[in-house]
Protein backbone atom coordinates (compact mmCIF):
# COMPACT_ATOMS: atom_id res chain seq x y z
CA UNK A 1 0.00 0.00 0.00
CA UNK A 2 1.14 3.64 -1.01
CA UNK A 3 -0.25 6.80 1.02
CA UNK A 4 -0.77 9.99 -0.92
CA UNK A 5 -1.33 13.42 -0.18
CA UNK A 6 -2.10 16.14 -3.11
CA UNK A 7 -2.89 19.91 -3.66
CA UNK A 8 -6.18 18.83 -4.92
CA UNK A 9 -6.87 18.13 -0.85
CA UNK A 10 -7.32 14.44 -1.17
CA UNK A 11 -5.34 12.18 0.91
CA UNK A 12 -5.20 8.47 -1.09
CA UNK A 13 -4.37 5.10 -0.55
CA UNK A 14 -2.89 2.78 -3.02
CA UNK A 15 -3.33 -1.04 -3.45
CA UNK A 16 -0.76 -2.18 -6.12
CA UNK A 17 -2.21 -5.34 -6.37
CA UNK A 18 -4.95 -4.28 -8.29
CA UNK A 19 -4.44 -3.75 -12.05
CA UNK A 20 -6.14 -2.15 -14.89
CA UNK A 21 -6.54 -2.36 -17.93
CA UNK A 22 -5.65 1.01 -19.07
CA UNK A 23 -1.89 1.21 -19.15
CA UNK A 24 0.36 1.35 -21.94
CA UNK A 25 3.85 -0.03 -20.56
CA UNK A 26 3.17 -3.60 -20.25
CA UNK A 27 3.31 -5.75 -17.09
CA UNK A 28 4.37 -3.04 -14.78
CA UNK A 29 1.10 -0.51 -16.13
CA UNK A 30 -1.76 -0.16 -13.43
CA UNK A 31 -4.72 1.59 -14.20
CA UNK A 32 -4.64 4.30 -10.94
CA UNK A 33 -8.32 4.02 -10.40
CA UNK A 34 -8.18 0.54 -10.30
CA UNK A 35 -5.52 0.35 -7.54
CA UNK A 36 -7.05 3.43 -5.48
CA UNK A 37 -7.88 1.87 -2.11
CA UNK A 38 -9.68 4.68 -0.60
CA UNK A 39 -9.70 8.53 -0.82
CA UNK A 40 -10.95 11.47 1.84
CA UNK A 41 -10.64 14.70 1.85
CA UNK A 42 -10.18 17.35 4.61
CA UNK A 43 -12.49 19.92 5.08
CA UNK A 44 -11.16 23.66 3.30
CA UNK A 45 -7.82 22.41 3.31
CA UNK A 46 -5.03 20.93 0.61
CA UNK A 47 -3.28 17.79 2.26
CA UNK A 48 0.40 19.06 2.03
CA UNK A 49 2.32 15.34 3.25
CA UNK A 50 0.49 11.63 4.73
CA UNK A 51 2.40 9.33 7.01
CA UNK A 52 1.50 5.86 8.19
CA UNK A 53 1.93 4.72 11.45
CA UNK A 54 1.70 1.70 14.19
CA UNK A 55 1.62 -1.21 11.59
CA UNK A 56 -1.13 0.58 9.13
CA UNK A 57 -3.41 1.68 11.85
CA UNK A 58 -3.49 5.23 11.82
CA UNK A 59 -2.35 7.75 8.80
CA UNK A 60 -1.12 11.51 9.97
CA UNK A 61 -2.03 14.11 7.15
CA UNK A 62 -0.46 17.62 7.07
CA UNK A 63 -1.92 20.37 6.00
CA UNK A 64 -2.04 23.52 4.57
CA UNK A 65 -4.13 25.17 7.76
CA UNK A 66 -1.18 24.43 10.12
CA UNK A 67 -2.71 20.98 11.42
CA UNK A 68 -2.35 17.73 11.76
CA UNK A 69 -5.19 15.77 11.42
CA UNK A 70 -5.48 11.91 12.20
CA UNK A 71 -7.68 9.44 9.94
CA UNK A 72 -7.84 5.58 10.56
CA UNK A 73 -7.44 3.47 7.57
CA UNK A 74 -8.96 0.53 8.69
CA UNK A 75 -12.28 2.15 8.93
CA UNK A 76 -11.86 2.78 5.76
CA UNK A 77 -14.70 1.64 2.45
CA UNK A 78 -13.28 0.48 -0.85
CA UNK A 79 -13.77 3.01 -3.42
CA UNK A 80 -14.69 0.81 -5.84
CA UNK A 81 -17.21 3.21 -8.68
CA UNK A 82 -15.66 6.31 -6.87
CA UNK A 83 -17.33 6.18 -3.39
CA UNK A 84 -16.18 5.12 0.10
CA UNK A 85 -13.48 6.93 2.19
CA UNK A 86 -11.52 6.32 5.57
CA UNK A 87 -14.81 7.42 7.97
CA UNK A 88 -14.74 10.17 10.26
CA UNK A 89 -11.96 12.45 11.57
CA UNK A 90 -10.49 10.76 14.34
CA UNK A 91 -8.65 14.20 15.66
CA UNK A 92 -6.36 16.87 15.21
CA UNK A 93 -3.26 18.82 16.42
CA UNK A 94 -4.24 22.70 15.83
CA UNK A 95 -1.24 24.56 18.35
CA UNK A 96 1.91 23.02 16.92
CA UNK A 97 2.47 24.87 14.34
CA UNK A 98 1.21 28.59 12.64
CA UNK A 99 2.31 28.02 8.84
CA UNK A 100 1.94 24.93 6.16
CA UNK A 101 2.49 21.53 7.45
CA UNK A 102 5.40 20.34 5.18
CA UNK A 103 6.25 17.21 6.25
CA UNK A 104 4.79 14.33 8.88
CA UNK A 105 7.11 11.14 9.82
CA UNK A 106 5.67 8.09 12.37
CA UNK A 107 9.52 7.12 13.93
CA UNK A 108 9.71 4.31 15.78
CA UNK A 109 12.09 5.08 19.28
CA UNK A 110 13.95 1.93 20.51
CA UNK A 111 15.21 1.99 24.35
CA UNK A 112 14.54 2.55 28.00
CA UNK A 113 13.57 -0.27 28.52
CA UNK A 114 10.97 -0.99 25.54
CA UNK A 115 9.78 1.17 22.29
CA UNK A 116 7.18 3.62 21.62
CA UNK A 117 6.11 5.66 18.36
CA UNK A 118 6.07 9.33 17.99
CA UNK A 119 5.03 11.84 15.50
CA UNK A 120 7.38 14.51 13.67
CA UNK A 121 5.78 17.27 11.88
CA UNK A 122 7.70 19.99 10.19
CA UNK A 123 6.30 23.65 9.13
CA UNK A 124 7.20 26.51 7.39
CA UNK A 125 7.36 28.42 10.68
CA UNK A 126 10.60 26.69 10.64
CA UNK A 127 9.85 24.57 13.79
CA UNK A 128 9.99 20.64 14.35
CA UNK A 129 7.71 19.38 16.83
CA UNK A 130 7.44 15.76 18.30
CA UNK A 131 4.48 14.69 19.64
CA UNK A 132 3.12 11.03 21.52
CA UNK A 133 -0.04 10.06 19.51
CA UNK A 134 -0.65 7.39 22.47
CA UNK A 135 -1.43 10.54 24.67
CA UNK A 136 -5.32 11.92 24.95
CA UNK A 137 -4.54 15.70 24.58
CA UNK A 138 -2.46 17.16 22.11
CA UNK A 139 -0.99 19.19 25.56
CA UNK A 140 -0.18 15.75 27.06
CA UNK A 141 1.14 14.40 23.47
CA UNK A 142 3.97 17.05 23.15
CA UNK A 143 7.32 16.01 23.97
CA UNK A 144 9.41 18.45 22.18
CA UNK A 145 9.84 21.61 19.80
CA UNK A 146 12.32 22.03 17.69
CA UNK A 147 13.39 25.79 16.90
CA UNK A 148 15.63 24.64 13.25
CA UNK A 149 15.32 28.61 12.38
CA UNK A 150 14.52 28.49 8.67
CA UNK A 151 11.18 26.92 6.89
CA UNK A 152 11.65 23.45 7.02
CA UNK A 153 10.64 21.24 3.77
CA UNK A 154 11.75 17.58 5.44
CA UNK A 155 12.34 15.63 8.78
CA UNK A 156 13.13 11.65 9.62
CA UNK A 157 14.60 9.89 11.91
CA UNK A 158 17.83 8.10 12.22
CA UNK A 159 20.39 6.41 14.85
CA UNK A 160 20.48 2.63 16.23
CA UNK A 161 17.16 3.58 18.28
CA UNK A 162 15.34 5.95 16.18
CA UNK A 163 17.05 8.80 18.44
CA UNK A 164 18.09 11.38 15.89
CA UNK A 165 15.78 13.60 13.84
CA UNK A 166 17.20 15.53 10.70
CA UNK A 167 15.83 18.39 9.18
CA UNK A 168 16.69 19.73 5.31
CA UNK A 169 15.25 23.26 4.76
CA UNK A 170 14.23 25.21 2.00
CA UNK A 171 17.53 27.43 2.62
CA UNK A 172 19.61 23.95 1.53
CA UNK A 173 21.01 23.61 5.26
CA UNK A 174 20.67 20.52 7.26
CA UNK A 175 20.28 20.07 11.00
CA UNK A 176 20.77 16.97 13.33
CA UNK A 177 19.08 17.02 16.80
CA UNK A 178 18.26 14.34 19.48
CA UNK A 179 14.45 14.90 19.77
CA UNK A 180 13.99 13.60 23.24
CA UNK A 181 16.26 16.42 24.85
CA UNK A 182 15.42 18.94 22.49
CA UNK A 183 18.91 19.42 22.09
CA UNK A 184 20.38 20.42 18.76
CA UNK A 185 23.88 17.68 18.00
CA UNK A 186 24.94 19.24 14.94
CA UNK A 187 24.56 21.49 11.84
CA UNK A 188 25.72 19.43 8.70
CA UNK A 189 25.67 22.08 5.89
CA UNK A 190 28.21 21.90 3.30
CA UNK A 191 30.21 19.05 5.39
CA UNK A 192 31.78 21.02 8.27
CA UNK A 193 32.45 19.06 10.88
CA UNK A 194 31.43 15.68 10.04
CA UNK A 195 33.12 12.45 11.55
CA UNK A 196 33.33 10.40 8.44
CA UNK A 197 31.55 11.55 5.65
CA UNK A 198 29.70 8.65 3.07
CA UNK A 199 31.33 8.35 0.18
CA UNK A 200 29.30 6.74 -3.47
CA UNK A 201 32.40 4.40 -5.34
CA UNK A 202 30.64 4.10 -8.09
CA UNK A 203 26.77 3.26 -7.55
CA UNK A 204 25.59 6.76 -9.35
CA UNK A 205 26.22 8.51 -12.45
CA UNK A 206 24.44 11.51 -11.95
CA UNK A 207 23.14 13.62 -8.77
CA UNK A 208 21.19 12.00 -5.87
CA UNK A 209 18.12 13.12 -5.25
CA UNK A 210 16.46 10.72 -2.50
CA UNK A 211 17.33 7.94 -0.15
CA UNK A 212 15.05 6.26 2.43
CA UNK A 213 15.65 3.15 5.06
CA UNK A 214 14.84 -0.32 4.45
CA UNK A 215 15.21 -3.76 6.69
CA UNK A 216 17.91 -5.36 5.36
CA UNK A 217 16.58 -8.51 7.02
CA UNK A 218 18.97 -10.11 10.12
CA UNK A 219 18.28 -7.11 11.95
CA UNK A 220 20.38 -5.00 9.97
CA UNK A 221 19.19 -1.85 7.76
CA UNK A 222 19.57 -0.78 4.22
CA UNK A 223 19.93 2.81 2.30
CA UNK A 224 18.06 2.96 -0.81
CA UNK A 225 18.94 6.28 -2.73
CA UNK A 226 17.96 7.10 -6.17
CA UNK A 227 19.44 9.70 -8.73
CA UNK A 228 19.07 11.68 -11.68
CA UNK A 229 20.79 8.76 -13.97
CA UNK A 230 17.36 6.97 -13.23
CA UNK A 231 19.06 4.08 -10.87
CA UNK A 232 17.85 3.20 -7.63
CA UNK A 233 20.86 1.80 -5.55
CA UNK A 234 20.44 -0.38 -2.43
CA UNK A 235 23.70 -0.05 0.31
CA UNK A 236 24.69 -1.92 2.84
CA UNK A 237 26.43 0.17 5.44
CA UNK A 238 27.10 -2.68 7.43
CA UNK A 239 30.12 -3.55 5.68
CA UNK A 240 32.31 -2.74 2.23
CA UNK A 241 30.11 -4.77 -0.13
CA UNK A 242 28.29 -4.77 -3.28
CA UNK A 243 24.81 -3.53 -3.33
CA UNK A 244 21.92 -3.92 -6.11
CA UNK A 245 21.38 -1.12 -8.77
CA UNK A 246 17.52 -1.15 -10.41
CA UNK A 247 17.72 0.48 -13.45
CA UNK A 248 19.37 3.33 -15.75
CA UNK A 249 20.72 0.90 -18.22
CA UNK A 250 24.29 1.89 -17.63
CA UNK A 251 26.87 -1.18 -17.24
CA UNK A 252 27.63 -3.02 -14.35
CA UNK A 253 24.86 -3.19 -12.44
CA UNK A 254 26.48 -3.52 -9.36
CA UNK A 255 27.09 -0.56 -6.65
CA UNK A 256 29.57 -0.47 -3.38
CA UNK A 257 29.10 1.21 -0.93
CA UNK A 258 31.66 2.45 1.59
CA UNK A 259 30.96 2.05 5.55
CA UNK A 260 30.93 5.34 7.51
CA UNK A 261 29.43 7.08 10.20
CA UNK A 262 28.14 10.57 10.53
CA UNK A 263 27.55 12.91 13.98
CA UNK A 264 27.75 11.98 17.51
CA UNK A 265 26.81 9.41 19.51
CA UNK A 266 23.25 9.74 20.62
CA UNK A 267 24.14 6.99 23.54
CA UNK A 268 23.01 8.86 27.03
CA UNK A 269 22.11 11.86 25.47
CA UNK A 270 19.07 13.17 28.11
CA UNK A 271 18.41 16.39 30.27
CA UNK A 272 15.70 18.98 30.61
CA UNK A 273 14.22 19.45 27.68
CA UNK A 274 13.90 22.49 25.66
CA UNK A 275 11.18 23.80 23.70
CA UNK A 276 12.07 26.83 21.19
CA UNK A 277 9.92 29.62 19.65
CA UNK A 278 9.56 30.58 16.19
CA UNK A 279 10.97 33.93 16.62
Amino acid sequence: MLMSAGHDGRVRAWDFRCRGGGGGGGGASLSYSAAAAWSAGLTSANERAASVGYGGALVAVGTDMSRVSFLDPRRATSMGGGGGGPGPLLGSYVDAHMDDVSCVRFGNAVGGGGGRTVLASTSEDGLIVVHDPTMPTEERALISVLNVGSPVRRAGFFGPGGEGIYALTRSETMSAYHWDSGQKVRDVGGGAGLRRTLSDAGGHRGCIRDFGWIDGGGGGRRLVTGGEDARLCEWDLSKNDHADVVGGGASGGRARSTRGTVGNDFGGRKGKKKFGSPY
